[in-house]
């Protein structure tokens, strides 16, 4: 256990396995926020259409709907730091095909969609198996501290990626960010590859052993979905993902059309709005980091605050007032978003850990295939603002509903259940 007189937002760093992993997730994070940002963008820029944004969006997240149970699976099965290992290279030559395409003009609207689903194999298996290896590192006293401060990197790469795609974009050329995330790709994969994860043999050969004396932990997709199904905390947890993964984290999709119809169609807008989301989201990380267990009265003020945000952004036509709209959106996506995790994962066994992720992430990441499409139809039919209101009332009824449900029991942390 961490001693109350140690500092707690940085402890995961001391492990020196998680620290070098750290480090080599940030240039390649950045390149791919940049390649986000620039691929909605290109799809505008295309085609002129949010619909087709808000398609690009749900063509991506597919596969993860697909493949995020089974790839929770494997991470339970297999070596976690290999499965990262050979995720990574795919989403390299991924990006650098997408380079390649878009810097010798040859690039369709076709290839796009190709590609986003390429990406999106890999996103459903990387990240059951990454958020696996990172618990597997720091173990569970140190497991939210360690969610945070990688949540906390990613949004130091959506401050700057963002930032350097809208500079780039109109002053070198759309292309240049993809190469950037190709080449990013190199530092990841070197700090997979030099890592040392202690006892990790004898944790797959426990993980084996424990497979064939319980069917609980033999690795059925089936089996983490009882788990979920018949204990309360877990079941309400998911469903609380799924309310915001449908309308809450399609920025991707909602802002480029803001900046679009609002804004005049600047590039350095939309790089700015996506940036100052990504400063909100960083504070967040680092509050989030410093908070010991997660609770449901954190998850339902998180909800709460989300809602108002997002009708903050609702009001379209000033950047006084949008810019504090984004930046407390993305303050208290990321707190809601790190404290989900953390709540499902402290709430499985360990053994199971992998599926209940994958689970997670299906429902979070899966929810784009209907979720960005309808909020770039909403834009497009009406107006960005219309967009982020019904989300915002979305949000707020949530957790409403949740609240009266939870009723006296807010303060509680989560409980693993066992498995038989």
């Amino acid at each position: 256990m961490t001693s109350t007189s140690e500092p707690t937002t940085f402890r995961a760093l001391r492990v020196p396995a998680f620290r070098l992993y750290f480090v080599g997730q940030l240039s390649s994070m950045c390149g791919t926020w940049a390649q986000t940002v620039a691929m909605a963008w290109l799809v505008l820029q295309l085609t002129g259409s949010g619909t087709t944004v808000g398609l690009l969006t749900s063509v991506q997240f597919v596969p993860v709907v697909l493949l995020s149970a089974w790839a929770g699976a494997v991470a339970d099965r297999f070596d976690q730091r290999r499965s990262v290992l050979a995720v990574q290279t795919v989403l390299g030559v991924q990006a650098s095909v997408l380079a390649i395409v878009v810097l010798t003009d040859t690039v369709e609207l076709w290839m796009l969609y190709g590609l986003a689903i390429v990406q999106g194999i890999g996103l459903a298996f990387d990240t059951p198996t990454r958020q696996s290896l990172v618990g597997r590192v720091v173990g569970n006293d140190d497991l939210r501290n360690a969610l945070s401060l990688n949540a906390g990197l990613v949004q130091v790469a959506r401050v700057v990626g963002p930032a350097v795609a809208g500079i780039l974009i109109d002053s070198v050329g759309i292309g240049i960010c993809f190469a950037i995330n190709a080449i990013s790709y190199g530092a990841i994969i070197t700090a997979v590859v030099a890592m040392k994860v202690p006892g990790a043999r004898d944790a797959h050969a426990e993980v084996r052993h424990s497979s064939a004396a319980s069917p609980a932990a033999s690795g059925r997709v089936s089996e983490g979905v009882r788990l979920i199904w018949t204990t309360p905390e877990l079941r309400d947890t998911l469903g609380l993902a799924l309310i915001v993964g449908l309308v809450a984290v399609n920025f991707t999709v909602a802002l480029p059309l803001l900046v679009r119809d609002e804004f005049g169609d600047d590039a350095r807008t939309f790089g700015l709005l996506a940036a100052v989301y990504g400063v909100g989201a960083l504070a967040g990380a680092v509050v989030s980091a410093a908070r010991p267990h997660p609770t449901k009265g954190l998850l339902l003020r998180s909800m709460g605050i989300l809602g108002i945000s997002l009708a903050l952004c609702a009001e379209r036509t000033h950047l006084g007032i949008v810019v504090p709209g984004v930046a407390a959106a993305g303050f208290v996506g990321l707190l809601l978003g790190v404290t989900l995790n953390a709540s499902l994962q402290l709430g499985s066994p360990t053994a199971m850990r992998g599926r209940v992720i994958g689970l997670y992430f299906l429902v979070a990441f899966g929810s784009n295939v209907v979720g960005g499409p309808l909020v770039g139809w909403i834009a497009e039919t009406w107006t960005a603002g219309v967009s982020f209101g019904v989300s915002a009332v979305t949000v707020l009824a949530g957790a409403l509903g949740l609240a009266m449900h939870w009723r006296g029991r807010l303060a509680e942390p989560p409980t693993t259940p066992s498995v038989s």
